[in-house]
């Protein structure tokens, strides 16, 4: 009988969490986690400065600076909530933590197209389209309920990928590069996320899993919008 209550103590524990963080809990925790997000985080701190310094105009200066903002916080707040193992009910608010950085993210990393590619009404509704989207999802995110597996995964892609509808208009206002580097991105985000979703491939679970793979495509797609940020605002 002694031995019962344990499991039911953590089973309590367990109910309180969302699958997606008992799922974490439940894996083998690969040595590089987290890892690649580190290196990130303090690389872009001092490259987003240098980006808003040499941005040509005052409203490249301002895309550029929500870009570099969005993207370290993002960065930092991975890194944090990888950085060691935590108890349950911490490492699950780290996690909402981590799906509002990332909403954050996707709002502000969106600047240099809105700002530096769309004009007039447009700019203004893309940007409070994904402001709004932004906000809804990390309240969603601190709700107190169980989200179905695949959620958050699905709701990061849908506002992600809002500008798609606008293709047209950002081809007719930038160049070939910068239209391809912006799909590229955009492509790196959605296999990550499919990666992260199915968990799969996981080559060395040990070492270097599917949660890598997906951290090392993040890092990819923010260097090549980096890349095309940098590009409309006159830096390259």
């Amino acid at each position: 009988m002694g031995r019962t209550a344990p499991r039911r103590r953590t089973s309590r524990v367990t109910s309180d969490l969302s699958p997606s963080v008992v799922r974490m809990l439940s894996r083998q925790r690969p040595r590089w986690r987290g890892v690649s997000h580190r290196w990130a985080f303090f690389l872009s701190l001092p490259i987003g400065v240098v980006e808003v310094v040499l941005a040509h105009g005052g409203m490249a200066k301002v895309a550029l600076a929500l870009f570099a903002v969005g993207g370290s916080f993002m960065f930092g707040v991975s890194a944090l909530v990888h950085l060691r193992p935590w108890p349950p009910a911490r490492y699950h608010r780290l996690i909402q933590l981590d799906h509002t950085a990332i909403y954050v993210c996707i709002a502000a990393q969106a600047a240099p197209v809105g700002l530096l590619i769309l004009t007039g009404r447009l700019r203004v509704a893309v940007l409070a389209v994904l402001a709004v989207g932004a906000l809804a999802g990390v309240i969603l995110e601190w709700i107190p309920f169980h989200r179905p597996k695949g959620l958050m995964n699905t709701i990061f892609l849908t506002l992600g990928w809002f500008p798609v509808v606008l293709l047209p208009w950002i081809y007719r206002g930038t160049n070939l590069l910068n239209f391809a580097l912006l799909l590229a991105g955009g492509a790196c985000y959605t296999a990550g996320a499919l990666v992260v979703g199915a968990m799969r491939p996981d080559p060395w679970p040990a070492t270097f899993g599917y949660h890598e793979i997906w951290h090392v495509l993040v890092i990819v797609a923010v260097v090549l919008h980096s890349v095309m940020a940098c590009r409309l605002a006159g830096i390259l």
